[in-house]
């Protein structure tokens, strides 16, 4: 009797750790998916940011373009303001001149005009 409570004892026992083992092998499973499932995830994430880092590159080319054009622009409206200086100065020069020949004209007329009346 001692011998077949010993064998019942031990098939239970069997029986749990075939259990246990198939809830374990289940349990691995359960794990080895959810671990590809996380490492699925990781990957489309960093594709993700790898997208993300073109398009920030694309967006940084653009403004450095746009930066750029805007700089040209600004140094052809200086260049094309300093042309208007030079030629208002040039103006300013020549209308000095003319101003000074009227005067010199308008001194002649009255020395003249002097002159002429008795």
């Amino acid at each position: 009797m001692a011998r077949e409570t010993i064998r019942r004892i031990e098939a239970r026992h069997r029986a749990e750790l075939r259990r246990l083992s198939e809830d374990l092998r289940a349990a691995e499973d359960g794990n080895a998916r959810l671990i590809v499932e996380k490492c699925d995830l990781v990957r489309r994430q960093m594709e993700a940011l790898d997208l993300k880092d073109d398009r920030i590159g694309e967006l940084i080319r653009g403004h450095a373009a746009a930066l750029a054009a805007k700089d040209a622009r600004i140094s052809e409206l200086f260049r094309s303001n300093n042309a208007y200086q030079e030629e208002a100065r040039a103006a300013r020069a020549e209308v000095q001149q003319l101003q000074r020949a009227l005067s010199d004209a308008s001194r002649v007329i009255a020395t003249l005009g002097q002159r002429a009346v008795p």
